[in-house]
């Protein structure tokens, strides 16, 4: 007998409710764990063999879409890196096409905003225990990483971060061992964190489990490794991202799941991906942050949203998990009540619960995980996403931040991806 198309589509329903079950066992199962700092070129693929080449945030992008910060973030490495001795000579090498490009998520990387990792940049590595993968991702540089390149400030500031920061903290590892971000991540929602741009508690509990090393470490470059960090209002974020980057790969290659496992950004376009077509983008555009500015600037001056750091809303923190952090509504606008609002409106778009993440304000309840585009495209409710503001032109540093939402075409895109893929065609 004929099999029908409702018996058809009922057990392939069947099968992605087993496909989601897993990519949700995986992100919660995961242990990322702190093991090491690293010069990129040493530890992440594609940035060895003394190349000129960069890895950028978002998805991939020819430099003639590239946004300006995008750009600017380049240039600066391209001086920090000794390619160029002024920014018109790094202009010009990169709009020549002698600065190689390369998106960062593709190379088991994320980076916060412009996310631009050079061959000499410092990285954290970070190990997921459970599924034995490793991801990477850029020491915080707070000039740099949002296009400023026309200061020494910024250029010192990639190559203090290079010289000092990466190798000094790599030595207190040493002495340390590995450290256990799942268990600090939690830790830190339970003192006012979101884990995206909220990072407060989080910094401050990884400055503490590192300080024994460093003080064994001991010497100058100590000092100024701690003043460092200290003038880094989210010295963790990188941390937060890496651990976020090494549980959603664990999980990016599920088939007949629907559960979105990565979300970034390059200024341009709005990228994702799913665990059932692994490593197939579905892109829209990059949307304005809606929050408050700095003095002096605004909507006028402000570039589309920006970054990888949307890889924290993926693993069920960030926008998952802003009712944990109420003070955070005075970075990026709104009121307490649109916090506590948030938690349960992510909930109607996510598949599972992350029960070693919870929010106390909410009788501690797991925060919502396992962003399923079929979810999304039914309600039309998308993803929370808080993030920082860009300015859209070269040379700037942040201008403010705010909340943003992806465009639901990528959602509707892959969907219908999906069908095509996993449906067979209707006789």
């Amino acid at each position: 007998m004929t099999r029908t198309m409702s018996t058809l589509n009922t057990d392939l329903k069947e099968r992605i409710g087993k496909a989601n079950a897993e990519v949700v066992r995986r992100l919660v199962d995961a242990r990322p764990f702190l093991i090491d700092m690293a010069p990129a070129k040493d530890v992440v693929p594609g940035l060895g063999g003394g190349r000129r080449r960069v890895h950028h945030s978002g998805p991939p992008i020819e430099l003639a879409r590239m946004c300006g910060a995008q750009k600017g973030a380049i240039v600066c490495a391209a001086l920090a890196e000794g390619w160029a001795q002024t920014p018109a000579e790094a202009f010009q090498l990169l709009e020549a096409g002698d600065i190689e490009l390369g998106c960062n998520h593709e190379h088991q990387s994320v980076g916060p905003m412009a996310g631009i990792v050079s061959p000499n940049t410092w990285v954290y590595v970070v190990e997921n225990r459970t599924a034995n993968n490793v991801s990477f991702a850029p020491e915080q540089q707070a000039r740099a990483t949002f296009g400023a390149y026309d200061d020494a400030i910024a250029v010192q500031e990639r190559r203090t971060s290079s010289g000092i920061i990466g190798p000094t903290l790599r030595k207190a590892l040493k002495h340390t061992g590995p450290l256990d971000l799942g268990e600090l991540m939690a830790q830190s929602l339970h003192m006012g964190d979101e884990l995206h741009n909220r990072v407060t508690a989080a910094s401050c509990l990884l400055l503490r489990a590192l300080l024994p090393g460093l003080v064994k470490v001991g010497g100058a470059e100590v000092l100024k490794t701690i003043e460092y960090i200290n003038e880094q209002s989210v010295f963790f974020l990188a941390v937060s991202m890496a651990a976020a980057k090494s549980m959603s790969d664990a999980a990016a290659d599920v088939p007949e799941s629907t559960l979105v496992t990565t979300m970034c950004r390059n200024g341009t376009d709005f990228g994702i991906r799913i665990a059932g077509l692994k490593g197939r983008w579905f892109c829209g555009p990059a949307q304005k942050v809606r929050g408050p500015y700095m003095p002096g600037f605004g909507d006028d001056d402000a570039g589309l949203d920006m970054g990888d750091s949307a890889v924290t809303e993926v693993i069920g923190v960030g926008g998952c998990a802003m009712s944990a952090a109420p003070a955070i509504s005075s970075f990026v606008g709104g009121t307490a009540k649109d916090l506590l609002d948030s938690v349960p409106k992510m909930r109607q778009i996510c598949t599972g619960r992350n029960p070693k993440f919870t929010i106390p304000i909410l009788d501690f309840e797991p925060t919502p995980v396992g962003i399923d585009i079929r979810k999304v495209v039914k309600t039309g409710i998308l993803p929370i996403i808080n993030t920082a503001i860009a300015h859209k032109d070269a040379g700037h540093q942040i201008l403010g931040a705010g909340i943003v939402h992806p465009p639901l075409s990528c959602f509707a895109d892959a969907l219908r991806a999906f069908g095509a893929h996993y449906l067979p065609p209707r006789s």
